[in-house]
């Protein structure tokens, strides 16, 4: 079956009024206008950048050196939990064995990290000492460096101490603890 041709509407033309177009810059002015829009911005941006980039850089440089304090901290918590436990299951043992206990204990003491610190204390002083609780950290780490106690009792109270002092540094400045 063939269908019957189908008629074709006529074109409707729609006429909308427009305002006279506004008097408008040759296309070279306005690449120019960009163009020195556009080098003002450069220049600024690069004049404000010289100043900003020192301040970048050292608010990288502290958060490097707090997530290193941070390991450095968490790390020597570790070995002081550990010479603490010691030295309270010393309490029980014989004069020989709390001798030995003891000497570990002092060890222990002796070789806890402070790399870090010292790194930055010597090569990025300035940025250390803006540092939240560079201070203490300083004292600290001058602590450990002073002659050990020189009995049991007065070790114990000074590991105690050194205990007392890195964990409440860490709930500070929000280091995790290791567990005991």
């Amino acid at each position: 079956m063939i269908a019957p041709p189908v008629a074709v509407p006529p074109p409707v033309h729609v006429i909308v009024d427009q305002l006279p177009a506004a008097p408008s810059w040759p296309v070279w002015e306005t690449t120019l206008f960009a163009a020195m829009v556009g080098a003002i911005f450069g220049i600024l941006g690069n004049a404000a950048m010289e100043y900003l980039k020192p301040w970048i850089a050292k608010q990288h440089l502290k958060r490097k050196m707090r997530r290193h304090f941070a390991e450095e901290v968490s790390d020597n918590i570790g070995r002081l939990l550990l010479a603490n436990t010691r030295l309270k299951s010393a309490l029980n043992l014989s004069e020989e064995q709390r001798a030995e206990t003891e000497k570990m204990v002092r060890q222990i003491r002796d070789n806890f990290r402070r790399e870090a610190f010292d790194r930055y204390a010597v090569d990025e002083r300035d940025a250390l000492l803006e540092l939240k609780g560079h201070l203490d950290l300083y004292g600290f780490y001058n602590s450990i460096r002073s002659k050990p106690p020189a009995d049991y009792s007065e070790l114990f109270t000074h590991m105690q101490s050194i205990n007392l002092f890195l964990t409440s540094y860490a709930k500070t400045h929000g280091i995790k603890l290791p567990k005991e």
